[in-house]
């Protein structure tokens, strides 16, 4: 097989998820004749490699999400999945889990593919982290976080908290609105505020690891008297300089 056209010949002989056009066509130029069949197989046996899963674990959230395809409207193009094994749901809930979830989204390094991964963690009684669940899509906006947040809402039902980075997406007033509904706070995380800060607010030279320390100290404060004092000795520091 050595063309486009070929494998989506290929394609349309399979009741799988398919894929972009422009997608396969970087895997027919990237990869051998030999290895083309196997590659693009991988996406044609998703909703086989779904259905296994959801008879193997009644109780998880196995979606897998398609529309339709943008080469051919009788087919089924993948949109977004989403896992989250029930051993997990199971763990947070006996565990003694804190009520506060980490999202972050990634681009998958392929060079052939691309994605955007969703993920969320959280923290056990141990203060040891726990994988919660993952989504795969095609961008990270406000659309497809407001899919991964409801269902991870959904999922792990007694969250107050989410912690995220300065994503528009997740900033979005869909999202925000979700959250909002369910009485969930939203906060930043510090490693980004300590960047803003030291381009804000630089206190010299060489001094700027102060940062890292005293919000450190800020973030992880336990009592009012924790929290001023770390505050009063900053804001010393950025006077003075």
């Amino acid at each position: 097989m050595g063309s486009t056209q070929q494998l989506m010949n290929m394609a349309r002989e399979s009741d799988g998820i398919h894929l972009k056009e422009s997608h396969a066509r970087k895997i027919v130029q990237s990869k051998s004749q030999n290895s083309v069949t196997i590659h693009i197989g991988h996406y044609f046996l998703l909703k086989s490699y779904f259905d296994f899963l959801c008879e193997k674990d009644e109780n998880e959230t196995f979606l897998l999400e398609s529309q339709i395809c943008t080469w051919n409207s009788s087919l089924d193009q993948l949109k977004g999945r989403y896992v989250c094994f029930s051993y997990v749901k199971e763990f947070w809930s006996r565990n003694g889990c804190t009520p506060l979830f980490a999202v972050d989204g990634t681009f998958t390094t392929t060079g052939i593919i691309k994605h955007t991964l969703l993920f969320a963690v959280s923290y056990d009684g141990n203060n040891e982290l726990v994988y919660l669940a993952y989504g795969v899509c095609d961008i990270e906006n406000a659309e497809d976080w407001k899919w991964f947040i409801s269902k991870l809402i959904d999922d792990f039902p007694g969250c107050t908290c989410i912690l995220g980075d300065y994503d528009k997406g997740l900033q979005s007033n869909e999202v925000q609105s979700i959250l909002s509904n369910h009485g969930i706070l939203f906060f930043r995380c510090v490693r980004h505020m300590q960047d803003n800060c030291k381009l804000s607010h630089p206190i010299g030279r060489g001094n700027n690891h102060l940062y890292e320390s005293l919000t450190m100290e800020l973030a992880t404060a336990r009592t009012q008297e924790e929290f001023i004092f770390p505050l009063e000795e900053l804001g010393e520091k950025i006077g003075t300089e």
